[in-house]
């Protein structure tokens, strides 16, 4: 695949390991303590939420009441009242912010 000018600043592997992160698996656990299967469901709407932006990093609508010059944007988790939030930035700001 062939990427465009921008990438994710934030990848899901950075993700669960921060703060996010610990909310997200327990979104998951409450979900399938609700119903079995639910969790499973919410993790799976997730990463396809996910792999649409890294497929279209400008898909996302940008952050309410944030100043428009930050690339901060955010899509919805379908099914679920979740949104993912992330940055975007140049791919070679991206690159740099990796070393």
């Amino acid at each position: 695949m062939v990427r465009k000018s921008w990438e994710l600043a934030v990848w899901c592997s950075r993700l669960l390991g921060c703060v996010a992160g610990s909310s997200y698996r327990g979104a998951g656990r409450w979900y399938e303590r609700r119903r079995t299967g639910l969790g499973i469901e919410f993790f799976d709407a997730v990463d396809a939420a996910v792999r649409q932006l890294v497929d279209l990093p400008r898909v996302g609508a940008k952050v309410p009441r944030l100043p428009t010059t930050l690339p901060v944007r955010r899509i919805p988790v379908k099914r679920f009242p979740y949104h993912v939030v992330y940055l975007e930035q140049p791919r070679s700001e991206f690159l740099k912010s990796d070393v």
